[in-house]
């Protein structure tokens, strides 16, 4: 690389030089003053580029679209032990050979003109993330390579920063979200849980897969007196049974087989002074039930390993799709358990019981993506009916999973019936159109009219023995010999 003197010369020069004329510029005393400030300040604006990038935390190496170094910083000179004039002027190859770093992607990034990032070794310091970048020219021709590196030591400081920032912000109150509703099913349930969320009593949420038992849970520890404090959720039925004994009450220095040197918390000892809530209890072993039992009995846990009692003051919520009554007569599930987490039982109400809900949270949930896709998606009268009519075996859940899907997929703007899922017009085909039968017949032959009016329905709105198939729940060969009887048409 030229020296830093050397080149303001030869801007200098360039300053001076009529190129047009091809000669040198004529100047007066004023002219040399005006030349010379400019020069001062391309001076100052050089000292102002090599201060920053100094003080840049990433290492920061500059070459040319044949490899040969330019300009390296102060971070890249700590990282690799070496002084600037060791390295600038050098080709990259030399660099490599002398263990400065490995590998050396620039002439992959010259040849395929694109950014890349990578993992890069060196001697010093330990690996670095890389990102190399290509600067091209007005030809489109590699004309630089800007290289930026850091220590992945700093990364994962980094990493571990935001979860101790995360596990903060669990610590913060709870902010209490509107849980909406119109069904009278779930304006009686959610009174009754707002009246009990000021106690301490345990509460037994029951319901179908998808109806928002998690969702309750934290409603309740929002507006209790504790939602100041942490809320700590497990789900029992995806935690492995081995893990889950751990998971749950800790460990002490050196309990088992790769346990922490110095012994970690369970998670039923974090949510003291704050809520606990058991998703899926039903899933939970019968030897940890006990010891659950113990825990609610005595307010105290015992870490693995351990021996010393330590105190623990938490609300309990409990959550289940699951008749756990059954379980306790299959011996699945201890009696005395139920009887101390089901002081308060709340059960939520499948979708298809409360459709009138389905507007409002439709409504929600097109918002909630609208914003978040940057889109303006709208539900037609027509969609909506046949949104009503659908059973929704997946509850809430699987309502606002179809609404994502609408609006991610959507390219007019508003969902038509026709956009909706298949599976929703099939399972709401039958509840469009009325079968009869007007007279008296014979069963035999009122059935075969019931027959042939369903398959000319289904026929004339799908268009194909397929569809045909799967809303009667036929197979296709049958569909095709039915469209034949009764249409006159061959297979489709």
């Amino acid at each position: 690389m030229r020296d830093l003197h050397e080149r303001y010369f030869h801007k200098l020069a360039v300053l001076l030089y009529d190129e047009p004329a091809g000669r040198p510029r004529q100047a007066d005393e004023a002219g040399w003053e005006a030349l010379l400030a400019r020069l001062a300040a391309l001076k100052k604006d050089d000292q102002m580029l090599n201060t920053a990038l100094d003080h840049c935390v990433d290492s920061f190496h500059l070459t040319d679209g044949q490899g040969i170094v330019l300009r390296v910083n102060r971070a890249f000179c700590q990282r690799t032990n070496v002084t600037r004039e060791e390295v600038e002027g050098r080709s990259v190859e030399e660099a490599v050979r002398r263990g400065l770093y490995k590998p050396a992607m620039t002439y992959v990034v010259a040849r395929e003109k694109r950014q890349i990032t990578y993992l890069q070794e060196g001697p010093y310091g330990g690996p670095t993330i890389t990102t190399m970048t290509p600067i091209l020219d007005q030809e489109g021709q590699v004309e630089y390579i800007v290289s930026n590196a850091r220590f992945l030591a700093e990364l994962d400081a980094l990493q571990r920063y935001y979860k101790e920032c995360s596990a903060k912000k669990q610590e913060q109150p709870q902010e209490a979200q509107p849980m909406l509703f119109h069904a009278p099913a779930m304006k009686q349930m959610w009174e009754l849980a707002a009246h009990v969320a000021a106690s301490d009593s345990s509460i037994l949420i029951t319901g179908e897969t998808g109806t928002g038992k998690s969702f309750l849970a934290r409603q309740i520890h929002a507006h209790s007196p504790r939602s100041k404090r942490r809320f700590v959720e497990i789900n029992c039925a995806a935690i492995p049974e081995s893990l889950m004994e751990s998971e749950l009450f800790g460990y002490t220095d050196g309990a088992f087989t790769g346990a922490r040197r110095q012994g970690k918390k369970g998670l039923i000892e974090l949510a003291d002074k704050g809520t606990l809530f058991l998703d899926e209890i039903g899933d939970m072993p019968l030897a940890l039930q006990a010891k659950l039992l113990q825990v609610l009995q005595n307010r105290t846990i015992t870490r693995i390993g351990g021996e010393r009692e330590i105190p623990v003051d938490l609300r309990l919520i409990t959550a289940t799709n699951q008749d756990l009554e059954t379980l306790i007569d299959g011996g699945k599930f201890r009696r005395e358990l139920y009887y101390r987490i089901n002081v308060i039982p709340l059960e939520i109400p499948p979708l298809r019981r409360r459709r009138e809900d389905i507007p409002v949270l439709l409504e929600s949930f097109l918002h909630k993506f609208n914003e978040k896709y940057h889109s303006t998606i709208i539900i037609s009268n027509d969609a909506l009916a046949r949104l009503q009519q659908y059973p929704w075996p997946g509850n809430v859940r699987e309502l606002e999973n179809m609404v994502e899907r609408l609006v991610v997929t959507n390219r007019k703007g508003i969902v038509e019936e026709e956009d909706l899922p298949n599976t929703i017009l099939l399972n709401t085909a039958s509840q469009l159109e009325t079968v009869s039968v007007n007279r008296i017949l014979p069963l035999r032959e009122a059935l075969e009219e019931v027959e042939r009016q369903l398959v000319r329905e289904a026929y004339e709105r799908y268009g194909s023995s397929y569809k045909v198939a799967q809303a009667l729940e036929i197979s296709q060969s049958s569909a095709n010999r039915k469209i034949s009887k009764y249409l006159g048409g061959g297979p489709v």
